[in-house]
């Protein structure tokens, strides 16, 4: 199934108990992200799953709030844009979580929209697993 295809189909799966990941691509430009973010990110994959989806959707996905924020409503469409968002996007910043785990912020522009991807780095997993997405 294409990846499009498997993240719509984790979508559908947003907000149940149980945590599914669909991978979605490979980390570009490992050296200098691993550099960023203090943890060798070579042969990580990013990573998105349903509750993911659904974080964002919950606090990115009304049109009214959005509107007030300068923003525009993340759908569940929207994540089928995560692969084109990490190819032509720099990895931005590095941050941290209130976990204390770093994270990489990804900027891209697409079709007159601009994205902004959060990833998390999970090093055991060898991962970096989407944290939310908004958009303007």
């Amino acid at each position: 199934m294409p990846t499009g295809k498997r993240i719509e189909a984790l979508a559908g799966k947003a907000g149940q108990n149980t945590v599914e990941h669909v991978p979605f691509a490979k980390v570009r430009r490992p050296a200098e992200l691993s550099k960023l973010v203090g943890v060798d990110v070579r042969g990580f994959k990013h990573s998105v799953s349903n509750q993911a989806i659904q974080h964002a959707i919950g606090r990115h996905g009304v049109p009214s709030v959005e509107i007030q924020r300068g923003q525009r409503a993340v759908t569940p469409e929207d994540f089928q844009r995560l692969p084109d968002v990490v190819r032509t996007a720099p990895a931005l910043s590095p941050v941290r979580g209130k976990n204390g785990q770093p994270r990489l912020v990804y900027r891209a522009d697409i079709d007159g929209i601009s994205y902004t991807y959060i990833a998390e780095v999970r090093a055991g997993k060898k991962r970096l697993d989407a944290v939310t997405m908004y958009k303007k």
